[in-house]
């Protein structure tokens, strides 16, 4: 699975938007819309989210409870190689609420692409 295709549709599902998320990723809307519709053609033709309202699927709220822990991953890995590669990376903690999770996590996982010696740490608190 596509980690960018992925991250597409986690920013869409959180903002509901596809508008708000082509903003939010430096994106079109066409363009945010082509890579959902590659994501839901990759998995089979399944449909991720219904369209108007915006909001996930069955499907496509299965896929959000894996997405935000592969993105995450995905991030920590880039940062282990890249601290292996030259040296200890700088390291930001943060700890959130659960609900902002989905925002953090997508956030965080811009922020590691612009910023490849950032290493983001975020702790759940209740």
């Amino acid at each position: 699975m596509d980690l960018l295709l992925l991250r597409t549709f986690t920013t869409v599902a959180r903002a509901g938007s596809f508008s708000v998320a082509a903003r939010e990723l430096g994106y079109t809307q066409s363009a945010v819309s082509q890579q959902i519709a590659a994501l839901e053609a990759s998995l089979g033709g399944v449909a991720l989210l219904t369209r108007r309202p915006v909001t996930p699927t069955s499907a496509g709220t299965r896929l959000l409870e894996h997405a935000e822990p592969l993105l995450l991953r995905a991030a920590a890995a880039r940062a282990d190689v890249l601290r292996a590669a030259g040296g200890p990376p700088d390291h930001l903690r943060v700890a959130a609420c659960p609900l902002a999770m989905p925002r953090l996590a997508a956030a965080f996982a811009r922020a590691t692409a612009a910023m490849p010696r950032l290493d983001v740490t975020i702790s759940v608190v209740a």
